[in-house]
């Protein structure tokens, strides 16, 4: 039996494997003020409460700040889901969340995001898919993969 899906915002999923254990990863991701040593466009981050800003890097296309409201750092599903709140980017609406999954024997970094207008996924999900490779290979030597 298939599923319903409607569709309200456009969904962008991307997975990478990664050469560290669960719980390597998940310390890295659930800090949540240091982002910016994960993501490549990024050069820093200030958190208060469930505020984050980051700083997107000067020599970006698009210099600025991202506003996000941090909804969840749930350890034991190994997630942080987020709202972007304001960017330079155009979005009507952003969610988003980081997962780590699997087990002690293999695991995996899952990025999914909705967004609006859905003429911004084709190229987000550009970015994402470059991001998530960045993110992995950096998740990977903070925490000596094997």
């Amino acid at each position: 039996m298939a599923r319903e899906r409607r569709h309200i915002m456009a969904t962008i999923r991307e997975r990478r494997a990664l050469d560290i254990g669960v719980d390597d990863a998940w310390a890295q991701l659930a800090d949540v003020g240091g982002i910016h040593r994960l993501v490549s466009f990024l050069d820093g981050a200030d958190v208060e409460g469930d505020r984050r800003v980051c700083r997107i890097a000067e020599d970006s296309p698009f210099p600025g700040e991202l506003v996000e409201t941090i909804l969840s750092v749930d350890g034991d599903l190994r997630r942080v889901a987020y709202v972007i709140t304001a960017s330079p980017f155009g979005m009507a609406a952003h969610a988003a969340s980081m997962e780590i999954v699997g087990d002690a024997g293999e695991a995996a970094l899952v990025w999914t995001t909705d967004v609006k207008p859905d003429a911004l996924a084709p190229q987000l999900a550009g970015v994402i898919a470059s991001e998530i490779d960045h993110i992995a290979a950096r998740l990977n030597d903070a925490g000596g993969a094997r």
